[in-house]
């Protein structure tokens, strides 16, 4: 669980930074007047901030990330972690989870919100819809549910 600070943790807010002429981007949250770098463009990330809310209930915002793949080309799918406040300036990234072509779905789960992620598989055979469910708690993913899978697609 996150401590709590003198600030509003409620009033964090995540932003992508990206360098003057670079690929890459960076990740920070402001809190306050004051700005936090979570993650930097030396890290080589094309990143997106999907969604800001508090996931795990704690009473702090934090955030779901989509670490987009190939920054933009159509290789592989998309993974997403999260990002939670520790208190005292310090910010906590999860994990990476995922595989998707297609923005996740944010969704309440037994009191709690959620991430729906669909993958698709192949690899040599009929490709299959594999959804699988994920929420944060104590600073990490953890897979809750599989949605649905199906056969191959017709």
């Amino acid at each position: 669980m996150a401590q709590s600070s003198s600030l509003d943790d409620s009033a964090i807010e995540y932003r992508i930074v990206r360098q003057q002429d670079g690929l890459f981007e960076g990740l920070v949250a402001t809190l306050g007047e004051q700005t936090y770098s979570i993650a930097s463009p030396e890290e080589e990330m094309c990143l997106n901030v999907v969604d800001q809310r508090d996931f795990d209930g704690d009473g702090t915002i934090d955030a779901l990330i989509e670490n987009v793949t190939a920054c933009g080309g159509n290789c592989c799918g998309n993974s997403y972690f999260f990002v939670t406040h520790e208190g005292e300036g310090r910010f906590q990234r999860s994990g990476e989870f995922g595989y998707s072509w297609t923005t996740p779905e944010v969704e309440l789960w037994q009191g709690q919100w959620s991430i729906a992620v669909t993958s698709e598989t192949g690899g040599g055979r009929a490709p299959s819809m594999i959804s699988q469910r994920f929420i944060l708690d104590d600073g990490q993913y953890m897979k809750v549910d599989p949605i649905n899978e199906s056969g191959s697609k017709r």
